[in-house]
């Protein structure tokens, strides 16, 4: 792929994202007008509340599950 390929690709990403991001914003502005401020800070709070805590819980198993391979292994000696 020369150069001139490469450049076209990523004009061509830059505008998809631009497409993206235009498509959002109307989205949301459109919501803004139909549901309300309050209601969507409510649901925007409540998802961060939802994946927040699925990260917690999976970091939270991950670092039990490593420190039990590791006090299993330590055992093993």
């Amino acid at each position: 792929m020369n150069s001139t390929e490469r450049i076209r690709e990523l004009i061509l990403r830059l505008r998809t994202v631009q497409l993206f991001n235009l498509f959002a914003a109307m989205l949301g502005a459109s919501l803004v007008d139909k549901l309300g401020r309050k209601a969507l800070f409510i649901i925007s709070n409540t998802g961060m509340l939802v994946s927040k805590s699925q990260d917690a819980a999976t970091f939270q198993f991950v670092h039990t599950k490593i420190d039990v391979l590791s006090q299993v292994s330590l055992l093993g000696r």
